[in-house]
């Protein structure tokens, strides 16, 4: 394929020898430090390279191969209406991670040992965030994160003014989440996470921005991934007076939600990083009201008219139907991501005259327009580097016929919503 190299250090073709050593992630990284990646190098030989690192082989390979088929896409896209600064082409470098974290590192240096990327682009798993982010931060490369959902706040010293993302955080996620609550008039909520670190978290969040939104936590409960059910803690929920269940767990947690669901009569919600094709397929109870806050691309041609992101979602929708391409839910997700991290680094290329890691971060920081995607509308800025706004995402239920939004007049009110709350983010709350 033009203005493309696929490398991988197991691929015939990788310049590189299969690695006999043992060694740990934080060992390499701070090996591949000694040689720091220069920030302020011009672009060379016409094109401008944007390396991606997804998993193309492994468990989540077909999360993968989906976002390097958008990718594909999304580069021809941005080549043929000439997008790119100063007529440049932008290219792909391609590698396969397979989910480890060493491998991950052995092909992102290979990517920067020769400086041939001007941005990276991954990883598939958020396993890999933190390995992938690091190593961004050592080189001073700019990264946008297509897995994971953290916030990407750079303040307080933490090393991310690299790290940029478009995959939908946790932060706007509840912010659309607590709107819609509040416009559908439902006041008590309870709260269900996995019992670990990042279900913990997860529960901080909820808790912490429920009275800003006049809403009522009425318990929390915790569950197990490798738990039989969660019945209990469901049903001793909605005997409390919860209007409103939220659920939050990533898709291995989706088989515990499915045995958990009989007898509770109120929504259930659930982020759509949670959702399978295995959740929707054996969904038990047709009366049972599965709710996600869903990026534009899950409703697809659902998608309510008048919704900013309509045209965006059209094309990405017709440019997949081309050659008939057609993805899982977790497949299609992956493909919007991709998507959209092409074009908005493309948008912050074509925006900066420095064609130079610090040029194309500045630009990612201080664009003057929304970037309207699949997944939402982003507009980054120096205090959040995801910029994800709430208002571009809406409140989803599972019908006979697909997903459907809850309420299409929730969009017409939530179009007021000040971009102030997702541009200048509420500092982490400490306390439930």
């Amino acid at each position: 394929m033009p203005f493309e190299t696929f490398r991988s250090v197991t691929h015939p073709g990788a310049r590189l020898k299969p690695l006999t050593v043992t060694f740990t992630v934080l060992s390499f990284l701070a090996l591949v430090s000694i040689v720091p990646y220069v920030a302020a190098r011009p672009s060379t030989l016409g094109k401008i390279s944007i390396g991606v690192l997804w998993d193309l082989s492994g468990s989540l390979s077909n999360q993968g191969i989906a976002s390097l088929i958008a990718a594909r896409k999304a580069v021809n896209d941005v080549n043929r209406q000439g997008i790119a600064a100063g007529g440049k082409s932008i290219r792909l470098l391609v590698a396969d991670t397979a989910g480890n974290p060493g491998k991950l590192l052995v092909e992102t240096s290979e990517f920067t040992r020769l400086q041939q990327a001007d941005i990276l682009v991954g990883p598939t798993a958020s396993s890999l965030v933190g390995t992938i982010s690091g190593f961004a931060s050592v080189h001073k490369i700019p990264l946008i994160l297509t897995a994971g959902s953290r916030p990407v706040i750079p303040f307080r010293g933490r090393n991310i003014s690299w790290i940029f993302t478009v995959s939908p955080g946790i932060i706007p996620e509840i912010k659309a989440l607590y709107q819609a609550l509040n416009l559908q008039r439902l006041s008590s909520i309870g709260i269900l996470t996995v019992a670990n670190r990042s279900g913990d978290q997860a529960a901080l969040w909820l808790q912490g921005y429920a009275p800003e939104y006049h809403l009522k936590v009425v318990g929390h409960e915790g569950f197990g991934q490798g738990d039989t059910d969660a019945m209990l803690q469901m049903a001793r929920l909605q005997e409390k007076g919860a209007q409103v269940i939220i659920v939050w767990g990533g898709r291995m947690a989706g088989r515990v939600l499915l045995r958990s669901l009989h007898g509770i009569d109120v929504p259930v919600v659930v982020p759509q990083d949670m959702l399978s094709n295995a959740l929707l397929v054996n969904f038990p109870d047709p009366r049972s009201r599965l709710w996600t806050i869903a990026s534009p691309v899950l409703l697809g041609t659902s998608l309510p008219h008048g919704h900013p992101c309509n045209f965006a979602v059209e094309r990405f929708l017709e440019a997949m139907r081309m050659d008939g391409t057609s993805f899982s839910i977790d497949g299609l997700l992956a493909a919007g991501k991709a998507w959209d991290a092409i074009h908005l680094a493309s948008m912050a290329i074509s925006s900066t005259p420095y064609m130079t890691a610090t040029g194309i971060r500045d630009a990612l920081e201080t664009m003057k327009n929304d970037y309207i995607g699949v997944m939402g509308i982003f507009h980054p800025s120096k205090r959040n580097h995801g910029g994800l706004l709430p208002r571009s995402l809406l409140i989803a239920s599972l019908t006979p016929a697909g997903w459907r939004a809850v309420n299409d007049n929730i969009r017409k009110n939530l179009d007021k919503v000040n971009r102030e709350q997702a541009m200048h983010p509420s500092v982490i709350p400490t306390k439930p």
